[in-house]
C-alpha cells in the first residue's frame, strides 16, 4: 500500500540520518581522541623538556657548586698555608725572642755570678792572711867556702803576716845556692817549687787525727828565724853570688792552703859578702797565692 511505501521511505531516510549522525559523532570522537593524544604528547614533550631543563640546571648547579667548592678549598688551603707560615714565623720569632731572653738571662746570671765571685774573692782576700818576707834577709857572717863542706852561711830572715787574719800551720823551707846568672829565672822557679813541696811536708800531720802542724803568725806579727844553711856543690865559682831561695806554706781560717815563694841574692861575689850584709830581691821575688 502507498502509505507503507511512504513510511518505508521515511524510515530509510531516518536510518540514513541516524547513521550519518552516528558517523559524525564517531568522527568527532576520533578527532577528540586525536586531540587528546596530541595534547598528551605535547604535555609529555613539555614535561620531558622541562625535566631535561631541570636536569641541565641541576648539572650546571652541581658544576657551579663543584667549582665553588674547589675555589673554596683552594682558598682554605691558601689560608691554611698562610696560617702555617704565619704560625711558623711566629714560632721562629718567639723562639728567637726566647733564645735572646735566655741569652740575656744567662748573661745576667753570669754577671751576677761574676759579681758575687768578685765580692767573695774580695771578701776572701780581704779577710785572709798574707804571709811574706819582712824586709831583707841579713847575712850575719861572711859565708865560709871550703871544698870539703861547700858554702856555709848564717842568715836571719823575718816572716810577717801582712793580712788581717791569723796564718795557721806556717812552715818555712829555704836553702842557699851558688847563683846562676841573674837573667836565668828557670832555676830560681824550680828551687822555689821544690821548697814549697818541702814546706808542705813540714806542715803535714805528725800524729793520726791531727789537722796540720806548724806555727801560727798573728796579723802584723813578724816571726824572725836564724838559719844556718849549707850548699854542697861540686863546683865552687867565687865569681858567682849567693842565692837564698825558699817558700812559706800556710793555711787560712777557711782551711785553704797558700804559698809564698821568695828569692834573694847577694849584690857581689861570695867572697865579697861582709857581716850583716842584706841580700837584695831576685827578679822573681815575691810570688804569693
Amino acid at each position: 500500500m502507498w502509505w507503507q511505501k511512504r513510511d518505508a521511505a521515511i524510515l530509510a531516510q531516518i536510518k540514513l540520518y541516524l547513521e550519518e549522525r552516528a558517523r559524525q559523532k564517531q568522527e568527532k570522537r576520533e578527532q577528540r581522541r586525536e586531540t587528546r593524544d596530541y595534547v598528551a604528547i605535547a604535555i609529555a614533550l613539555f614535561a620531558a623538556a622541562f625535566t631535561c631543563w631541570q636536569a641541565w640546571e641541576a648539572h650546571q648547579t652541581r658544576k657551579d657548586t663543584q667549582v665553588q667548592f674547589e675555589q673554596a678549598q683552594k682558598r682554605a688551603d691558601r689560608q691554611a698555608e698562610l696560617a702555617r707560615k704565619d704560625a711558623g714565623e711566629a714560632v721562629d720569632i718567639q723562639t728567637k725572642l726566647a733564645d735572646r731572653s735566655a741569652e740575656q738571662a744567662e748573661r745576667s746570671a753570669d754577671a751576677a755570678k761574676s759579681a758575687a765571685d768578685t765580692a767573695h774573692d774580695t771578701l776572701f782576700k780581704g779577710q785572709r792572711p798574707w804571709v811574706g818576707i819582712d824586709g831583707y834577709p841579713i847575712v850575719l857572717q861572711p859565708p865560709q867556702v871550703t871544698k870539703e863542706t861547700g858554702v856555709h852561711a848564717d842568715v836571719v830572715i823575718g816572716v810577717k803576716n801582712f793580712g788581717i787574719s791569723p796564718a795557721l800551720h806556717v812552715a818555712i823551707n829555704t836553702g842557699i845556692t851558688i847563683g846562676p846568672p841573674t837573667s836565668d829565672l828557670t832555676q830560681f822557679r824550680r828551687d822555689a817549687d821544690a821548697s814549697c813541696k818541702m814546706a808542705d811536708m813540714g806542715s803535714s800531720p805528725i800524729v793520726p787525727g791531727e789537722e796540720r802542724t806548724g806555727r801560727y803568725i798573728f796579723p802584723g806579727t813578724t816571726l824572725t828565724s836564724r838559719l844556718n844553711m849549707t850548699a854542697n856543690s861540686p863546683y865552687l865559682d867565687p865569681n858567682r853570688g849567693l842565692d837564698l831561695v825558699g817558700c812559706i806554706a800556710y793555711t787560712d781560717q777557711f782551711k785553704a792552703k797558700h804559698h809564698t815563694r821568695f828569692c834573694f841574692m847577694s849584690q857581689g861575689r861570695i867572697d865579697q859578702i861582709v857581716a850583716n850584709q842584706p841580700l837584695v830581691s831576685c827578679p822573681m821575688n815575691e810570688i804569693a797565692d
